[in-house]
């Protein structure tokens, strides 16, 4: 809809964060997990809202990111290092301010 408007730029920054729990799948697929992005002392870590289940409305009012989990990882565990897509408006101006700790780089929608 953004670029439709005659935005340049509409892409949500990805950024890279220390995933903080243990998750699992199947590897048939691609997750987008609903996510919690906060920095703590420069690095990124984010957190799952809870239950990813489409009919929980809680965890996608929590959100303020996508975690992204590629179709060939089957296991995630604390410390592991995720993309994740920022969502909200807040979270983006907030993260994109402190950016010169670490790269990022904009989604493609």
């Amino acid at each position: 809809m953004l670029k439709l408007s005659g935005h340049r730029s509409y892409g949500r920054p990805i950024v890279q964060a220390v995933f903080q729990e243990k998750f699992s799948k199947r590897t048939d697929r691609r997750h987008f997990l609903r996510g919690v992005l906060s920095r703590e002392e420069g690095v990124f870590k984010v957190r799952t809202t809870g239950d990813q289940g489409s009919g929980i409305l809680t965890s996608m009012v929590k959100a303020n990111c996508l975690i992204d989990v590629p179709v060939e990882v089957e296991r995630l565990n604390p410390g592991d290092s995720v993309s994740v897509q920022l969502l909200s408006d807040e979270a983006w101006a907030s993260q994109t301010e402190h950016s010169h700790s670490g790269p990022h780089r904009l989604s493609c929608c």
